[in-house]
């Protein structure tokens, strides 16, 4: 019994440490104030809003269905590469001096993390796995690998629903055609971590709430397809995750896609005997 109790401060201490840590050298930045024009009852402002909130969501469900069809990899790929040709005319990019650009930087740091993936199965058995895990994205990547990152999610916040979705796309389609030096098993391996470990779980709760719930989203579509291809060698239950999300999306629409993310989810829930 004392030794359960022991275990679990421990734990609670480790976690505890990770979210300083990530307070004190990883600092998420400031949410930007929402301008005042967002509040005043000016009908222009008003109907410009909702024809750009129109055509993201018939973007995001367009991906989305695009996905489904299962797009041919070399215009995925093409898309990721014009994106990160655009992210590398931006002030906030070139600071980083990205010699190859920031598409070749996206591959390395992939390819990094790929090969070493977390603990997802047996996290609590002993406290270095359950450190490694806690640290894991620090271990596994350079600090300035992970401002790059941050400073995207940052700069790139309003439209981080399509660029995740075409990223998603990228990895998915380019594993299964084995265009990528990466394979279904890996990214069932961090889909997992997320999902199911309290590391994974740690770093989520401190991002906002698109980064977040779109992570966990993906993450879900990952292991619904390990289960396709009988790859779920950890036997995570995709049934809570599925449901816990749902309740995310209706609850809370702070996304502009919600309403295709639950689509999706809903066809899962529906597809999966239990």
């Amino acid at each position: 019994m004392k030794k359960s109790i022991v275990f679990a401060i421990v734990i609670i201490a480790v976690v505890a440490a990770f979210f300083i840590v990530d307070t004190l050298f990883f600092q998420k930045k400031v949410e930007p104030t929402i301008p005042k024009t967002i509040y005043e009852k000016d009908a222009t402002v008003k109907e410009q809003a909702a024809e750009t909130q129109g055509k993201t969501e018939e973007v995001i469900a367009g991906k989305i269905k695009k996905v489904e069809k299962e797009r041919d990899f070399d215009a995925i790929k093409l898309e990721l590469i014009e994106i990160c040709r655009e992210l590398d005319t931006k002030d906030y990019i070139k600071a980083y001096d990205l010699k190859q650009g920031t598409f070749n930087k996206f591959s390395e740091v992939l390819e990094k993390l790929a090969y070493n993936p977390p603990v997802v199965s047996g996290e609590t058995n002993d406290l270095y796995t359950l450190l490694s895990n806690a640290a894991h994205f620090y271990r596994r990547a350079s600090k300035e690998d992970i401002g790059l990152v941050k400073d995207i999610l940052d700069h790139e916040h309003d439209r981080i629903e399509i660029l995740m979705a075409v990223v998603y796309d990228y990895l998915v389609t380019g594993s299964r055609e084995r265009r990528l030096m990466i394979n279904i098993g890996q990214l069932y391996e961090y889909a997992g971590f997320f999902l199911n470990t309290l590391g994974g779980k740690a770093y989520l709760y401190r991002r906002d709430y698109a980064t977040r719930t779109l992570t966990q989203y993906y993450s879900v579509l990952i292991l619904d397809q390990a289960n396709k291809e009988k790859m779920n060698p950890y036997g995570i239950d995709i049934m809570p995750h599925v449901r816990l999300l749902r309740q995310e999306l209706e609850g809370y629409r702070g996304l502009v896609g919600a309403d295709s993310y639950l689509a999706v989810l809903q066809g899962i829930e529906a597809s999966t005997q239990r």
